[in-house]
């Protein structure tokens, strides 16, 4: 099990997991805490079809616990900024890191 690192921005994990895979557990994590994955975009397809340009593996999952996200929207009309969870995977050269956004 990788160790979870917290960062000023993010927590986050190394691995050595094949990408794909990575990004699998990434789902699983967030969905056994509730979140649901509203949004997935796929950066390294986006990048070539767009610029043409050649990227390593990189995903991002927008994740959404609904709880949370009625509370906030209760609470007020402007929540922008409390709704919105995204968990990253890149693979650079050393292995899979997931990244969780706070």
């Amino acid at each position: 099990m990788p160790v979870l690192k917290e960062t000023a921005v993010a927590f986050e994990a190394m691995s050595d997991l094949p990408f794909g895979e990575a990004v699998e557990r990434c789902r699983q994590a967030l969905a056994s805490e509730g979140f649901g994955v509203l949004t997935e975009i796929d950066v390294q397809a986006t990048l070539k079809r767009k610029l043409d340009v050649d990227r390593e593996p990189y995903t991002i999952l927008g994740a959404c616990h609904p709880p949370s996200a009625h509370r906030a929207l209760t609470a007020s009309l402007r929540p922008r900024s409390v709704c919105c969870c995204r968990a990253t995977s890149a693979c650079p050269s050393r292995g899979a890191r997931p990244w969780f956004g706070r």
